[in-house]
């Protein structure tokens, strides 16, 4: 009955959990859904009790708009602040004990992004340091519990919560045991890239969106780690690899508004069979409707661009397009082929339905939703 947990309560589960008992539920789970809770709803008063003068300060604020976003920061606060003191008991109970039989891990698989609450948190954090530091702390704590646990596979759809690996990991650990799956969208912020692990980026771009944007990202990505490495070279980091798959790609290629770096490069246009703009001043004029197999010859001639500007001899970079993509092992997710499997409004509202089961799901389970049971 236990083999699946889905949670939107994780500190309640930690907190309730009791691994000196062979009965424990928690025993018997092997994949865990771990959602974050609702932040525009008012606080029961058991959560008030418990957060102190985190919520508090936003109670009954509600009813303007900028009340409603004093809650959303407040509850945001509230959940961080929970995470932190729950995941210092977890490492004196041990993972291990708590979850023995743990294998998958999905973080924001159902709800997804949240519309953006903790990119807002995130922003509204930049003028207080030490709630930005809470936040930091937990993504790093997050990551080396799981690292001593027994889990295989983790993946995180929402990329700036405090589940989420750090976007700046000055601390690396030991990732060998698990793969770390980042699922993301167009337009999305540079993705944070552990190292010491196999990392997957795995893309939802749309029929319209343009795949150099999304160049444009990896590419940030990939310098960021690099220059994050060469910082700590004489550290733990700078023996850290990047191992990373990219499954992404799009039919349409458009880079017009981007760098001339991100033109397609005549080689590649070539192998493609794309006719070539002319000079490199022209790649704006480069529009082209990409085919599945055209989509392939590009996105492994990008990868080999990325692995270029690496400069350790144990980094893997390899960009392969979204129609290789496996599922994933977390959420058990398989990306639809862009341009042949398109989600239409029909089948985005059966997801929508979905995402509404697993909410009413996970609250009446009584492992870890709000009533703590």
């Amino acid at each position: 009955m236990y083999k699946t947990v889905t949670t939107d309560d994780f500190p309640s589960l930690i907190r309730n959990a009791n691994p000196s008992s062979v009965h424990s539920p928690l025993q018997h789970t092997k994949h865990l859904f771990i959602e974050y809770g609702e932040k525009d709803k008012e606080p029961e008063y058991t959560e008030l009790c418990r957060s102190g003068s985190t919520l508090w300060t936003a109670c009954g604020s509600a009813n303007t708009p900028k009340g409603k976003k004093a809650l959303l920061m407040a509850n945001c606060a509230a959940e961080v602040k929970g995470l932190l003191e729950d995941f210092s008991q977890l490492d004196r109970l041990g993972m291990g004990k708590v979850l023995p039989n743990l294998e998958t891990v999905a973080v924001a698989s159902i709800f997804g992004a949240q519309d953006g609450t903790w990119d807002q948190y995130q922003s509204h954090l930049r003028a207080d340091a030490p709630h930005s530091a809470e936040l930091a702390d937990c993504a790093s704590h997050f990551q080396n519990i799981l690292a001593g646990s027994t889990v295989t596979h983790l993946c995180v759809r929402d990329i700036l919560g405090p589940l989420s690996p750090p976007s700046s990991d000055l601390n690396p650990i030991d990732r060998t045991g698990f793969t770390t799956t980042i699922h993301f969208p167009a337009n999305a912020p540079p993705l944070p890239l552990p190292l010491g692990g196999p990392v997957k980026f795995m893309s939802d771009l749309g029929r319209d969106e343009d795949f150099p944007a999304t160049m444009a990202n990896m590419r940030s990505t990939v310098e960021r780690a690099l220059q994050a490495r060469k910082s700590r070279a004489g550290g733990e980091l700078g023996s850290a690899a990047i191992d990373l798959e990219i499954f992404c790609s799009a039919p349409r290629w458009k880079p017009s508004g981007l760098d001339p770096a991100y033109a397609m490069p005549l080689l590649i246009c070539m192998r493609a069979g794309l006719q070539p703009t002319g000079m490199p001043f022209e790649f704006a004029a480069q529009d082209y409707h990409l085919s599945a197999e055209q989509q392939r010859i590009v996105a492994e001639g990008l990868g080999g661009r990325l692995l270029r500007s690496c400069e350790h001899n144990r980094d893997q970079i390899m960009w392969r397009p979204i129609d290789d993509a496996p599922m994933c092992e977390a959420c058990g997710l398989i990306p639809a082929c862009v341009g042949e499997r398109e989600r239409d409004d029909e089948v985005r509202g059966w997801w929508t339905w979905a995402r509404n089961i697993g909410r009413r799901w996970g609250n009446r389970s009584g492992v870890g939703g709000r009533d703590g049971r």
